[in-house]
């Protein structure tokens, strides 16, 4: 089989993560090198956790806000509270993401009648991880907000 060249990928699946492929490529030639491709990072415990900070409205108010990134997967990936406005939630991620972003909806559980809620919210981790970007949308108002971990 001289000249023959094949390349193989396999996923082998971990619980509670995306597949991990594996890519092998055989080459009848000793000096044939394997290529394997990194793969982003994907829950990394790094940027699970508690975030902080001050967010402002597009109409004016700021407020403390706390939010709490359980996961990157789509479906309840994170749980907020606005302290001096008595409101508190967690957002739905609409999408699974490659853990260096959040996007979902929110949904509040406590004060409901004080802030707004249902807004579309997405949240950006800095490449360096030392910071996030938040952003709300919803009823004609934007909200941002720049997180970080709590001292």
């Amino acid at each position: 089989m001289a000249g023959w060249f094949g390349i193989f990928v396999l996923a082998c699946p971990a619980p509670a993560q995306a597949p991990t492929p594996i890519v092998v490529a055989i080459s009848p030639r000793p000096s044939a090198q394997p290529l394997v491709v990194p793969l982003p990072k994907r829950d990394g415990p790094s940027l699970l956790g508690t975030w902080v900070g001050i967010g402002q409205q597009s109409d004016g108010p700021s407020w403390p806000m706390k939010v709490k990134v359980i996961t990157f997967r789509k479906g309840t990936c994170a749980f907020v509270d606005y302290p001096s406005q008595e409101c508190a939630g967690q957002w739905d991620c609409t999408v699974n993401s490659d853990g260096q972003w959040l996007m979902g909806r929110e949904h509040l559980s406590k004060g409901q009648g004080a802030c707004l809620d249902g807004g579309l919210v997405t949240l950006h981790f800095d490449a360096d991880e030392s910071a996030a970007r938040f952003e709300w949308k919803g009823q004609g108002i934007t909200a941002e907000a720049k997180l970080k971990r709590p001292d």
